[in-house]
């Protein structure tokens, strides 16, 4: 599944940098009060698939997945067996974004891309969390856990140039647009202008460990 920032579907081969042992793990459930993060679960895929089909309008020009077909229970169900494995293999860690009473708000996650260490963040928020600037606080703190990992030099940020609600979140936590990568992209509304975000020092949204 991607995320609203426009990451690219490739995963190259795995490279644990939350595994125990090799590199300081992430934590499985983080708690900010107002939202509640933890890895997908099978069960998810309904609620999930109800949060995604409303939000069409928003999240389909920018998302591939997001469509009638891509949005199903099953094929989030999929989704969800995809990146428990991943997060086995190393690969990335993917978390749902949910309130308080357990409703599903949206999804971010954290990937193994580049091959040299670095972290890229993707997000997706449903349009009833928006407002309240919720994913610039949990994207603050992802990035402060990631670059808290031995040998994480950066967090990256893709979004393309036209997506300016997903740019708004980089841009207001201070990471640098280091490039504008040109080709085409997977995306109804993308401009094959793809902007690459990068931060390499902590923003101070949490203490790491």
């Amino acid at each position: 599944m991607k995320a609203a920032s426009g990451e690219s579907g490739a995963v190259p081969a795995a490279s644990p940098w939350f595994d125990v042992g090799v590199r300081r793990p992430l934590p499985t459930v983080i708690d900010l009060g107002e939202v509640r993060l933890r890895p997908w679960h099978p069960a998810d895929a309904v609620p999930m698939a109800a949060v995604v089909q409303a939000n069409l309008d928003r999240l389909g020009p920018w998302l591939p997945w997001a469509t009638d077909e891509g949005a199903t229970p099953d094929a989030l169900a999929t989704f969800v067996d995809e990146t428990s494995r991943r997060a086995a293999e190393g690969s990335e860690i993917v978390y749902g974004i949910f309130s308080p009473d357990g409703a599903v708000l949206g999804g971010v996650g954290l990937h193994d891309r580049t091959g040299d260490g670095s972290v890229e963040i993707g997000y997706w928020l449903a349009r009833e969390a928006e407002g309240r600037g919720l994913m610039s606080r949990i994207v603050a703190h992802l990035t402060d856990l990631a670059l808290a990992l031995d040998g994480v030099p950066r967090v990256d940020i893709r979004c393309d140039a036209a997506n300016e609600r997903s740019a708004a979140v980089p841009r207001r936590l201070g990471f640098v647009l280091d490039r504008i990568d040109e080709g085409e992209g997977p995306a109804p509304a993308d401009t094959g202008r793809m902007m690459v975000w990068t931060r390499s020092e902590p923003i101070g949204a949490t203490a790491p460990g």
